[in-house]
């Protein structure tokens, strides 16, 4: 496990697709491999409303590296988004 992979200064690229209403999300930090992820709204049933950041403003992203074989948290790291960046359309 590379948890200084997730550390600040490293390289990160994330990249959003949508597609029927589903968001994929890939992103590479670091040297480790590509991981992809997938989100769809009716997951988060308490969640009646999403609010678009403001001109300025954006949305935290938060990474978790966590070892699978025994649910370990290995590192965090917080990315902003600026505005851009959240404006998905599904």
């Amino acid at each position: 496990m590379r948890s200084h992979s997730l550390r600040p200064g490293n390289p990160f690229e994330i990249r959003f697709t949508t597609m029927r209403g589903i968001i994929f999300v890939t992103a590479k930090v670091g040297n480790l491999s590509w991981a992809d992820m997938a989100y769809t709204p009716h997951l988060s049933k308490n969640l009646t409303t999403l609010q678009i950041p403001n001109d300025g403003q954006g949305l935290a992203l938060v990474l978790y590296l966590v070892d699978s074989s025994n649910g370990q948290l290995k590192h965090m790291r917080l990315s902003l988004m600026n505005r851009s960046m959240t404006l998905i359309e599904v």
